[in-house]
């Protein structure tokens, strides 16, 4: 041990402007290694340790910084920040979007790929049942008629079914 002095937590803290617990963290990380625990139980801080972390006993202690208020900002700046502001709102909606369309895309390419693996997939062999012949009914033949007879007013044209009796 060296004839240099050393404090206990909260002297080193108040010595070199810091706070107590910050000792402590810097002690528990390692940052004081010839830091001992004293007769009583004390950890005790060697000054070469303090000086080896760039802290300085008896030094003033930190002051929270001085605040200048704020120039007044020119109109020019306040347009550019408006039109700035815009411009971020456009490629917000732009980005929305382009998430919409994703997903949208990605909706049909989980379809596709549904639809591809059923296509791919080995097919079922399911019996194909034949289905018998309809018979059908005998049906009129239909009077002929000479092209060169016109219809009557009161005669209707039979109308076609798709289907026979």
């Amino acid at each position: 041990m060296s004839n240099r002095p050393s404090w206990d937590l909260g002297e080193s803290a108040e010595r070199c402007g810091v706070s107590r617990s910050t000792v402590r963290r810097y002690r528990e990380q390692g940052k004081f290694p010839n830091a001992f625990k004293d007769s009583s139980g004390a950890w005790k801080i060697p000054l070469e340790d303090l000086l080896a972390v760039g802290w300085k006993p008896n030094a003033p202690a930190q002051s929270e910084p001085v605040s200048v208020p704020p120039e007044p900002v020119p109109e020019r700046h306040n347009e550019r920040v408006a039109e700035l502001e815009r411009a971020l709102e456009l490629e917000r909606v732009k980005r929305e979007s382009a998430e919409r369309l994703n997903a949208q895309i990605q909706a049909n390419l989980d379809d596709l790929r549904q639809a591809m693996k059923m296509i791919e997939a080995k097919p079922v062999s399911v019996p194909v049942s034949v289905p018998e012949p309809v018979k059908s009914l005998p049906t009129e033949p239909a009077p002929e008629r000479l092209p060169e007879q016109p219809l009557e007013a009161t005669e209707q044209p039979r109308k076609r079914r798709w289907w026979h009796r």
